[in-house]
């Protein structure tokens, strides 16, 4: 009974509601409306964050920028609390590794000492979405915040701790560096494959496995076949040179 009554609340204050019921938009509808509106708190919101970013780190980002330099002649854990605190201050990671992307680019600073200061931006980009979160008291948003501080803290667990194991992203940054060099579409590539050709792919088996779950084990297997085949090609039989001569390799390192 109380289901029942629960769903014909829903259906009267929630579907049947109207939710724009005056202003500039109330002419285009409740779906018109709502796009139109959507889209101008979207333009409206992108550009106060430009806004005060771009504020922040004209006041603040000469002192950041000293701090994040010094920091990289201390020990590697202090530099995460630095990162983390200059992120917190100009309230953008963005920022703080976009001041010290052009000094490993002119050998200023070793990659060995970015990767603890770009972790520490990682957390302090989380804390602010923490502090929003807090200023709601919504638990959907706070939700959200914690799962992305967990997962960037458990990223700098199992890679920064044991030395070996910070090789791996070290070795990566320095790869795809050497890529960006001599072919420029590189980080647009990396961007698109990395953030919406894998993304898209693992919502595809996991679609795949909702409707059923043999063919979702069927699917997984043909992807990973694919991926382990494509590695052995790129790797054993060094298909990775028709993509970047020995020759252009030694030019660019």
């Amino acid at each position: 009974h109380c289901y029942l009554d629960a769903d014909l609340y829903y259906d009267a204050y929630v579907n049947k509601r109207k939710i724009i019921k005056g202003g500039l938009v109330e002419s285009a509808g409740e779906a018109g409306g709502g796009i139109i509106t959507l889209i101008l708190a979207i333009i409206l919101l992108s550009g106060g964050l430009i806004g005060v970013t771009k504020l922040l780190s004209k006041v603040l980002m000469g002192k950041a920028r000293r701090a994040l330099v010094a920091a990289s002649m201390m020990n590697d854990y202090f530099a995460i609390l630095v990162g983390t605190g200059v992120t917190i201050i100009v309230q953008s990671s963005s920022v703080t590794t976009s001041a010290l992307t052009p000094l490993c680019g002119m050998g200023v600073l070793k990659l060995e000492k970015m990767l603890p200061l770009s972790l520490g931006a990682n957390i302090g980009t989380t804390i602010t979405a923490l502090i929003a979160g807090l200023a709601e008291l919504k638990h959907d948003a706070l939700q959200i915040a914690f799962v992305h501080f967990c997962f960037n803290i458990l990223g700098i667990l199992i890679w920064f701790p044991i030395p070996p194991m910070r090789q791996v992203p070290l070795s990566a940054s320095r790869t795809l560096g050497m890529y960006a060099a001599h072919i420029r579409a590189t980080p647009v590539v990396y961007l698109l494959a990395v953030f919406v050709a894998l993304p898209g792919v693992g919502l595809g088996i996991s679609a795949v496995f909702e409707a059923s779950t043999a063919a979702g084990f069927g699917v997984l297997l043909v992807v990973l076949a694919a991926a382990s085949i494509g590695l052995y090609w790129w790797i054993k039989m060094e298909g990775c040179y028709t993509v970047l001569s020995k020759e252009d390799r030694d030019r660019v390192n």
